[in-house]
């Protein structure tokens, strides 16, 4: 958090030229979110359940009008689900189970329209596309018998792609500085696996509901003087 602060202050500073009218808002936000896996075509002794993760970062926002605004924001978000495989196993001719935990670390970018309606407290929704690169990916499972997360990043693809969705609260705390509280969906319309095996069945695609808390300050109107 201490870094981002650091760059919301000197982004402030060098876009104070462009920041006619109170058009540029700039800030932090972030909180935990619940992400999940969808799986296409469901199979047959697979499930899967949703983990606990976080997304974090900075944002841009140019106000077109009062209650339009362009936004973009690039985040640090963590995404992943359980799931449990259920198998014949020839040795012990019974079925067996195994359990991996995924985590799937990505850098997140969207391009928002956000409406807006009110005064000092303001009701928001946006929505727009997302592309997101993979960092790395990562799984432990109960097969192996090993307790550290072995790394799977090879295995999924770089590029995923979706929508996002949001509606929040803004309130206006001092003349250029408010508060946000958002709940934010991003959907994942992309397959995300490059192989097929017994650990990566099926079509798989990211999803993730987060709760965002937010800084924002609204760069002030600037008045040259001759």
């Amino acid at each position: 958090m201490k870094n981002y602060a650091i760059f919301i202050l000197l982004l402030g500073l060098t876009t104070n030229a462009i920041g006619q009218e109170n058009k540029v808002e700039i800030g932090i936000e972030g909180g935990p979110s619940f992400s999940y896996m969808r799986i296409y075509p469901i199979i047959s002794g697979y499930s899967t359940s949703g983990i606990s993760a976080y997304s974090s970062g900075v944002f841009f926002q140019y106000n077109l009008k009062k209650w339009l605004s362009i936004r973009t924001n690039l985040s640090y978000e963590r995404k992943g689900d359980n799931y449990r495989y259920y198998y014949n196993d020839a040795h012990t001719s019974g079925i067996c189970g195994i359990k991996v935990l995924r985590h799937f670390d990505y850098f997140t970018l969207p391009i928002l329209a956000k409406a807006s309606i009110g005064g000092k407290i303001k009701c928001f929704y946006n929505m727009g596309p997302f592309i997101s690169y993979l960092k790395s990916a990562s799984y432990l499972n109960d097969y192996d018998q090993i307790n550290t997360f072995e790394d799977g990043t090879d295995t999924y693809e770089t590029i995923d792609a979706g929508i996002t969705t949001g509606v929040g609260i803004d309130f206006q705390y001092f003349k250029n500085f408010s508060f946000s509280c958002e709940v934010r969906r991003n959907t994942g319309m992309t397959g995300i696996i490059k192989e097929f095996d017994w650990k990566y069945p099926s079509s798989l695609k990211t999803n993730s509901i987060n709760l965002l808390i937010g800084l924002t300050y609204k760069i002030k109107k600037t008045i040259e003087k001759n």
